[in-house]
C-alpha cells in the first residue's frame, strides 16, 4: 500500500490521467476560495494585504477555507495601517460632487478589478505543474520553480490527511479531497466516516491535529509552520469570543482587518500533551501499543521486544501479544550476550510496529484470500485491531479460506519478519490461556508486572518445545562489518549518556518545581535533529540541529515496583552540552 509520495512518470498512462483530472478540478474549487477572498479583502485600500495573502495565506486550518485564507493572511505579520478617504471641499456644489463621485466609484471599483485580477493571476495555477504529492522539498526542480500559493495549499490539503490518518494513500486523499470540494474539515469527516471513527474530526487536544498542520504547512513552505499549527488550533478553541468578521458575507474593512488581527493574536496557544507519545513513527494502528508494552517490561526484555514483540500471537490483546511474545522469544532463543540500555532507538520502535502491521494484514490475507488489504486495513481500524472482531466482520461478506489458523500465523511471522516463524506459529497456537489473565490482570489496574508473575510465564514456556529452539547461530562478521558495528556501537553509547544526562537533569528540575522526585525507567524514543523555529530540510540542515525530542518512561521514587506503572514524560532539550 502506497503511503508516501506519488511522482508522475514521463509516459502518462490512464491512472495518471485521472489524477491530472482530479488535481485541476482541486484547483478550480481552491482558486474559487481566493476569488471569494480577494472580494472580501480590502486589498484596493491596503494592498500590503496582497504579498502576505501570496506568501502566508494557505487555505488549510480548522475553518472553512475562505476563513482559512482571511486568517492564515490576516495573522502572518504586523497590523495593517487603516486609510481614510479624503473629505469632499464643502464649497463643492451638490451636483459637482454626486459627478466627481460618480467617476471615483468607477475609477475605484476599475483599479480594484485590476488589482484583484492582478492577484489572481499570481494564484492561478494548473494541474501540471504539480508532479509530487506530498512535495519532495529536496527536489532541485521544486525548489527552482515557483509555486503558487494555490499550488502549496493543494500540497498542504494532501499532507494534512496522509499524516493525520495513518496509511491513507495519496490517491485516496486526492478522491476525499475531491469529493470535499478542497475543504479539508469536511475531508477528514469522510474519511472518518469511511474507517468508522467518525465523531472526533480534528480535535484540537489531540497531537495528532497539531503535528498534522504543521507538516501540511511545512509542505506547504509556510514561512512560519509552528505558528499556524498553534495559531488555528487557538482560533478553534474560541471560535465564539472571536467577533464574527470570518463568517459574515461581505466585504471587510480596514478597521475589521485590523481588530481581526488584534483578536486573533490575543488568541492563546493551546497547550501540547505533555505525555503525548511521540514521535511520528509510532501508532501505525493508531493505538501506540509498544508504548503500553514497554510499560509492563524490565530492560532485559528489550532484546526480546525489538526482535520478537509482534501485537499479533495467542491473545486477542494487542498489548498481552507483545507482553508473551517478548518474554517467551527471550526464554525460548536467549541472547549470546546480555542486552540491557537505557535508551530504546525511536527508529527501532518504528520498524516494529510497521512488522507487526505487516503481519497482521498478512494473517487476515491467508485467511480471506479474496479481501483486499485496504478493506483489512479498514476492518483493523474500525476494530481497534482487534483480531477477534477483525475476523468477526469479514466473514460476514468474505469466505474464509481453507488454510489451518498456524500456516495464517506463520504467514504473519514471515510478513513481520520474524527471526523464528515456525516457532512463532506454534507458540500462537499452543499457549495457555491461563498466561494471558496473568497479563490482563495487570493492564487492567495499570500495574508493572511482578517479578514472580514473569517468572511463572517463562517457566511455562521453558516447558514447552518450539520448532528451531535448539538451532544456535553466531553471525560471524568480515573485519569491515565488525568496524562499521563498534563505530556505530560508540556513537549509541555516546548519544545514550548525553540524553540520559538531559533526562535526569530534566528530572531533577520537574521535582523542583512539583515537588515529587522520580527515576528513570527507560528512554523510549529520541529525535535528535529538531531544527530551529520549524525550519525543516530533508537534506541535511546547513544551520544544524538545535534541539532533540525525548520520550521517556519514570515512575514516583519510593512506590512499589508494583503499584503502578511508569508515567510516559515528553522532553524538548538543547543539544548544547552546556544548556
Amino acid at each position: 500500500m502506497s503511503t508516501g509520495g506519488s511522482c508522475s512518470t514521463s509516459t502518462p498512462s490512464s491512472a495518471a490521467k485521472d489524477r491530472s483530472v482530479a488535481l485541476s478540478e482541486l484547483l478550480e474549487h481552491i482558486h474559487g476560495y481566493y476569488k471569494a477572498a480577494l472580494d472580501r479583502l480590502p486589498v484596493e485600500e491596503t494592498p500590503a494585504l496582497i504579498p502576505r495573502l501570496l506568501d502566508g495565506g494557505v487555505c488549510f486550518g480548522l475553518l472553512d477555507p475562505v476563513s482559512n485564507i482571511i486568517a492564515n493572511t490576516v495573522r502572518s505579520f504586523e497590523p495593517l495601517p487603516e486609510t481614510h478617504a479624503a473629505e469632499e471641499p464643502a464649497v463643492a456644489e451638490e451636483g459637482e460632487r454626486s459627478r466627481r463621485g460618480a467617476k471615483r466609484k468607477a475609477a475605484a471599483e476599475e483599479e480594484a478589478r485590476m488589482i484583484r485580477d492582478e492577484a489572481m493571476s499570481e494564484i492561478a495555477t494548473d494541474a501540471g505543474s504539480i508532479y509530487c504529492l506530498p512535495p519532495i522539498l529536496r527536489d532541485a526542480r521544486m525548489r527552482k520553480k515557483k509555486r503558487t500559493v494555490a499550488q502549496r495549499s493543494l500540497e498542504g490539503l494532501v499532507t494534512f490527511l496522509v499524516c493525520y490518518f495513518r496509511h491513507l494513500p495519496v490517491e485516496e486523499a486526492l478522491h476525499y479531497l475531491l469529493l470535499a470540494k478542497a475543504d479539508l474539515l469536511a475531508a477528514v469527516h469522510l474519511v472518518e466516516c469511511v474507517r468508522g471513527t467518525a465523531g472526533r474530526s480534528c480535535p484540537i487536544s489531540s497531537p495528532t491535529t497539531e503535528i498534522a498542520l504543521r507538516c501540511a504547512a511545512i509542505a506547504a513552505s509556510h514561512p512560519a509552520p509552528a505558528n499556524l499549527a498553534a495559531r488555528s488550533l487557538s482560533l478553534a478553541s474560541r471560535l465564539d469570543q472571536v467577533p464574527q468578521f470570518l463568517t459574515i458575507d461581505g466585504r471587510l474593512s480596514p478597521g475589521a482587518i485590523n481588530r481581526l488581527y488584534h483578536k486573533l493574536l490575543e488568541a492563546p496557544v493551546v497547550e501540547q500533551l505533555a505525555v503525548s507519545p511521540k514521535p511520528l513513527q509510532l501508532a501505525t494502528v493508531r493505538l501506540n501499543h509498544c508504548i503500553k508494552g514497554y510499560r509492563q517490561l524490565g530492560k532485559r526484555h528489550h532484546r526480546g521486544l525489538l526482535k520478537a514483540g509482534c501485537c499479533f500471537g495467542p491473545a486477542d490483546n494487542l498489548v498481552t501479544n507483545i507482553i508473551l511474545n517478548t518474554i517467551w522469544y527471550d526464554s525460548a532463543f536467549p541472547p549470546h550476550v546480555q542486552f540491557e540500555v537505557d535508551v530504546i532507538s525511536t527508529k527501532s520502535l518504528g520498524r516494529v510496529e510497521c512488522r507487526s502491521l505487516n503481519g497482521l494484514l498478512a494473517l487476515l490475507g491467508n485467511l480471506f484470500p479474496a479481501l483486499s488489504e485496504h478493506d483489512a486495513m479498514v476492518h483493523l481500524l474500525r476494530s481497534n485491531a482487534s483480531l477477534q472482531d477483525v475476523i468477526f466482520r469479514a466473514m460476514q461478506n468474505q469466505d474464509m479460506s481453507s488454510s489451518s489458523y498456524g500456516a495464517a500465523y506463520k504467514a504473519a511471522a514471515q510478513a513481520a519478519r520474524h527471526p523464528q516463524p515456525d516457532a512463532q506459529a506454534e507458540f500462537s497456537m499452543s499457549t495457555s490461556p491461563k498466561t494471558f489473565h496473568i497479563v490482563e490482570s495487570a493492564l487492567r489496574i495499570n500495574r508493572t508486572l511482578k517479578l514472580s508473575e514473569v517468572e511463572l510465564i517463562t517457566s511455562y514456556f521453558s516447558q514447552k518445545s518450539y520448532p528451531g529452539k535448539s538451532v544456535t547461530s553466531v553471525l560471524k562478521l568480515t573485519p569491515h562489518a565488525t568496524k562499521i558495528v563498534s563505530y556505530n556501537k560508540r556513537n549509541f553509547f555516546a548519544t545514550q549518556d548525553f540524553i540520559s544526562r538531559k533526562v535526569e537533569a530534566a528530572l531533577q528540575k520537574y521535582a523542583k518545581e512539583k515537588g515529587i522526585e522520580h527515576e528513570l525507567h527507560i528512554i523510549c524514543g529520541v529525535n535528535l535533529e529538531v531544527p530551529e523555529n520549524g525550519k525543516h530540510s530533508y537534506i541535511l540542515n546547513e544551520e544544524g540541529y538545535p534541539y532533540s525530542h525525548v520520550n521517556f518512561l519514570a515512575r514516583p521514587k519510593g512506590c512499589h515496583l508494583d503499584d503502578m506503572a511508569p508515567n510516559l514524560f515528553f522532553l524538548e532539550c538543547s543539544n548544547d552540552e552546556m544548556a
